[in-house]
């Protein structure tokens, strides 16, 4: 055997002695509101009861036999009225998984008593609906006025929430219903490197809720693949207090139904959002945010604001440089929203490539800018399509340069169909009519790559000739491949 060889073997020899030992430290624990069987958490048939998750003792940081540690996939098996409180971390490489298997569900009358049906702590956690895990409730709504988190995180790293159904955390059914804080389906207060993603998500106050740490720094936080409805504010973000920092956000490929009526209430306190991000608090900070793709469409209701808001400082107007809004397709269905369907309140912000549209009757606005009254600020609107409104662009002051164009406003874009498929035919006028923006993002919405040096084509869809229309209005899983978050960005 030659030398070459014998090196060969010697390297498949130890990659294959690693991938037993790795294979064999991953142990799996099976969990159900009961114990059945014999009770030993070996099988779905033998699982363990719900304190046998809750109890600390239980989980170790090198686990053995059923304890639950880094590597662990707990497997939540049958109907659970009992919340889940994750009692340890996983590792760097090696997450505790907390998977649903299929029909698994959480239902309770209420989780106000608990906080949340899973409170997650700690860090290194996935918590995976599988093929159908369901959280809800059957009395937090109007009638109850009782309002609690479906998921919440506090001050985690690396937790990944997917695959999850999640509906009726706060069920809101009467008009007269005052409630301003219905709830949040997955709640993370504080963090870096977190994720929600492919969750539908129905009736509650906010679908998912991210907040980042005054006088910190966080970074890594990507919300894509969701489909959302029946909520005041679908995905929203805020700082947590004076000098928050957040760097590299992402909010891409959500599918979020406005609330229509069922969010008004008597004293217009609930300004209803799909997507709403701030950077409000003295000194708070993100940057390099990005919202892409995104599928805001229907009625926004009486007491609504924007399909997209991003806010900055109300004094200074920073916060928010450099946000990038962009391939997102947002359809109004009654009017639109009283801030436009895109409003950016911030300095230095980028509008471009989306598709806003209002379908039955002629829509407001479009997009409304507004910066204060603070001087040197700037932003651009470029390469848009904006059909079917009385005002395309509003601007109330505080812009000192306002770059707006090749966007095309209230002419027919000729769509493949105009009420279900923005896709666009030979004829449109928006094929190759706006400019290249190749140093920002070079693909649209449905993913497909934008020319590298030749123009670009308005709107979120670049023409692709023969089209037939198919994925455009059925939801994000079909729109975007599972790529890394950022993917199809500039360099």
């Amino acid at each position: 055997m030659g030398l070459a060889m014998r090196y060969l073997t010697l390297l498949m020899s130890v990659w294959l002695f690693s991938t037993c030992l790795n294979a064999s430290a991953a142990n799996s624990v099976y969990v159900a509101q009961k114990a059945i069987g014999a009770g030993d958490g070996t099988s779905a048939a033998n699982a363990y009861g719900v304190s046998y998750f809750n109890d600390g003792s239980n989980w170790n940081a090198s686990p053995t036999g059923t304890q639950i540690g880094p590597d662990t996939v707990v497997h939540l098996c049958g109907s659970f009225s009992s919340p889940l409180t994750v009692q340890g971390s996983g590792a760097a490489g090696n997450s505790i998984k907390i998977l649903f298997e299929r029909n698994a569900s959480m239902i309770a009358s209420s989780w106000v008593a608990s906080g949340a049906a899973i409170t997650c702590n700690h860090n290194y956690i996935v918590i995976d609906g599988g093929t159908n895990g369901l959280i809800a409730a059957t009395n937090q709504n109007s009638t109850s006025r009782l309002a609690s988190f479906g998921i919440s995180c506090t001050s985690v790293t690396n937790v990944e929430v997917k695959n999850l159904r999640l509906t009726n955390i706060y069920n809101k059914t009467d008009a007269g219903d005052p409630v301003q804080n219905g709830g949040t389906a997955i709640s993370f207060l504080y963090g870096s490197n977190l994720s929600a993603h492919d969750n539908l998500i129905a009736n509650v106050g906010a679908g998912i809720f991210y907040t980042y740490l005054a006088s910190a720094s966080s970074s890594n936080i990507s919300l894509y693949r969701n489909t959302i409805s029946g909520c005041n504010w679908g995905i929203a973000s805020g700082s947590g207090g004076a000098k928050a920092l957040l760097n590299n956000f992402q909010i891409y490929a959500n599918d979020i139904t406005m609330p229509g009526s069922k969010w008004d209430d008597p004293d217009n306190n609930n300004h209803h959002n799909g997507i709403y991000v701030w950077a409000e608090q003295d000194g708070s900070r993100i940057t390099n945010l990005k919202i892409y793709s995104n599928y805001v469409h229907g009625d926004a209701g009486a007491h609504a604001t924007a399909f997209i808001y991003v806010s900055a400082n109300a004094r200074s107007s920073y916060g928010l440089e450099g946000v990038l809004i962009f391939n997102n397709l947002l359809v109004a269905t009654a009017g639109g929203a009283s801030n436009g369907c895109i409003f950016p309140s911030c300095n230095g912000f980028y509008v471009y490539n989306n598709t806003i549209v209002a379908l039955n009757i002629k829509g407001g606005l479009a997009i409304r800018e507004f910066t204060g009254n603070q001087g040197g600020t700037s932003g651009a609107i470029q390469n848009n399509i904006f059909y079917n409104w009385d005002q395309t662009i509003y601007g109330q002051g505080g812009v000192t340069t306002l770059t707006r164009s090749k966007n095309l406003e209230n002419v027919n874009p000729l769509f493949v169909n105009g009420t279900d498929d923005f896709h666009l035919t030979s004829a449109s006028p928006a094929r190759n009519a706006g400019i290249n923006l190749s140093g920002k993002f070079d693909t649209d919405k449905d993913g497909n790559v934008r020319p590298q040096t030749a123009n670009w084509c308005a709107g979120a869809y670049e023409y692709k000739g023969g089209h037939a229309g198919a994925a455009t209005m059925k939801g994000p899983l079909q729109n975007l491949p599972d790529t890394k978050p950022g993917a199809g960005l500039g360099r």
